[in-house]
């Protein structure tokens, strides 16, 4: 990654209240690396350059860390090319992340990722509906595979007593209803890559 794009990164975790060490902001760099390399062959996302990734996928992934700070375990549905189970992998050392696709090219991308920079992710090419978790996780996030009102009667199952479900919102979307045993806390609304972006989060009932 070039040193503006890095310096673009950095800044913008910071107005996230994110830090990066030199050593996380390395290992990101070559997570985009590998994404714009493979992508010229399997098409793995539609934004094709370093600021862009940035500004699009990485400091939206970003916002989360606030929201997991502390956590054990987290669930990632839908996760892509790795947006944000790879991102919050980096970024929080200590999280056991499991990484939830159905598309094989982009779970092999994944599973190369966390092998090329030693993240540890745990992987499941299946879709949600025919997945069967070995438990409840601490918390559980989707980005962009659900409506947001969907994604949170979908996910809940997948939370333990006193953990979150977060869900990622556009400017335009509808804040989700609490599902049923969760009470909604306090989100966020940030303003990434020009358009706004909000995190919604519902604690499950202890």
């Amino acid at each position: 990654m070039e040193a503006a794009a890095r310096a673009q990164l950095s800044e913008g975790a910071s107005r996230l209240d994110v830090q990066l060490t030199e050593a996380q902001l390395d290992a990101l760099s070559a997570y985009v690396a590998l994404l714009l390399r493979w992508n010229e062959k399997l098409n793995l996302t539609a934004v094709t350059g370093p600021a862009a990734l940035v500004d699009k996928h990485l400091l939206d992934s970003l916002a989360l860390v606030p929201f997991v700070r502390g956590a054990r375990t987290l669930v990632d549905v839908g996760t892509g090319p790795g947006l944000p189970a790879v991102v919050l992998a980096i970024a929080c050392p200590g999280l056991a992340v499991t990484a939830v696709e159905s598309i094989q090219k982009k779970i092999t991308f994944v599973r190369t990722v966390s092998r090329e920079l030693s993240l540890g992710l745990k992987t499941e090419c299946v879709r949600l509906e025919q997945w069967r978790p070995p438990g409840p996780f601490e918390v559980a996030v989707s980005r962009a595979t659900f409506e947001p009102s969907e994604w949170v009667e979908r996910g809940a199952g997948l939370v333990e007593p006193g953990g979150r479900l977060l869900a990622m919102l556009s400017g335009q979307q509808a804040l989700p209803a609490a599902p049923t045993e969760f009470l909604e806390e306090e989100g966020a609304s940030h303003v990434i890559g020009g358009a706004v972006r909000r995190v919604c989060c519902f604690r499950r009932k202890t």
